[in-house]
């Protein structure tokens, strides 16, 4: 196969809208391995709320070796647990947190030091109801201020409008050079320490592989997902709306049911 090294979203790609993977996916996975073929997950997600779906699909065998995490501020070795980290500094994270103050939203904070699923801070009252119900929900830390545990992998942003969101992306460009700052969706932003990236996290993984970069091929729906599409060796992409996206990539998939199965069985198998 001349690719060698599959990277592959989970959300709104490798997950159904029920977050549940499909036989015809699970099915074409198994093959690609067959084929020689390397598989890394790359997600927004933390490792607690990626792994399940990597222990599901290593139940076929598939072998992951590789998880690419919060964009990848942290990536993991599965076999021998060596992880590398990108963080942002509790006195960044303070200052992000002080900077949206204004703004009707909250700041949902993944510390290195969370046991679950990381750190909430609400700013504005229509976010009250909504994470006082998550918080149960995930076991979410609601917290009143940035204290020095709260180092960070990443920074969840959410607003009620997308008006908002952008005010607080030209705020943030302007006061942080040293931070990633990517729109996902309409109602929230992503923060992450600066050239973090999924692709700049799969490169790192295709040199333990000895894959060359013109070898990876990926697949995925989001902001988050253009630099690899835009870099890697042949790109699929799942959107309708997103022109950026579907102008970077090889394939573009309308619709995500069976993409992943689409992609190997009609491209990477037959390429």
């Amino acid at each position: 196969m001349k690719y060698k090294l599959f990277s592959i979203d989970l959300d709104g790609t490798l997950l159904s809208k029920t977050k549940r993977i499909s036989k015809k996916n699970i099915s074409a996975l198994v093959e690609y391995k067959k084929n020689g073929g390397e598989i890394v997950i790359a997600t927004g997600r933390s490792i607690i709320s990626a792994m399940k779906y990597v222990n599901k699909l290593n139940n076929f065998n598939l072998d992951i070796k590789y998880l690419i995490t919060f964009n990848g501020a942290k990536i993991i070795n599965l076999k021998d647990k060596n992880e590398i980290n990108t963080t942002i500094s509790h006195n960044v994270v303070a200052k992000v947190v002080n900077a949206i103050k204004e703004f009707n939203c909250a700041a949902w904070i993944y510390s290195i030091n969370s046991t679950n699923n990381g750190s909430v801070i609400v700013t504005g009252k229509f976010f009250t109801g909504i994470f006082a119900a998550l918080s149960k929900q995930l076991k979410l830390q609601k917290i009143k201020k940035v204290k020095d545990s709260l180092e960070s992998y990443k920074i969840f942003i959410y607003g009620y409008f997308s008006s908002t969101l952008d005010k607080i992306t030209k705020k943030m460009e302007k006061e942080f050079s040293d931070l990633e700052i990517i729109k996902h969706g309409k109602y929230s932003l992503e923060i992450t320490n600066k050239n973090v990236t999924k692709w700049n996290a799969l490169k790192n993984v295709c040199q333990n592989y000895k894959v060359l970069e013109n070898e990876i091929a990926c697949i995925g729906d989001s902001n988050n997902d253009l630099e690899c599409i835009k870099n890697c060796g042949f790109s699929f992409s799942i959107t309708k709306k997103n022109k950026e996206i579907i102008e970077n990539s090889d394939i573009n998939f309308k619709k995500q049911k069976n993409a992943v199965a689409k992609a190997i069985n009609n491209y990477l198998l037959k390429i």
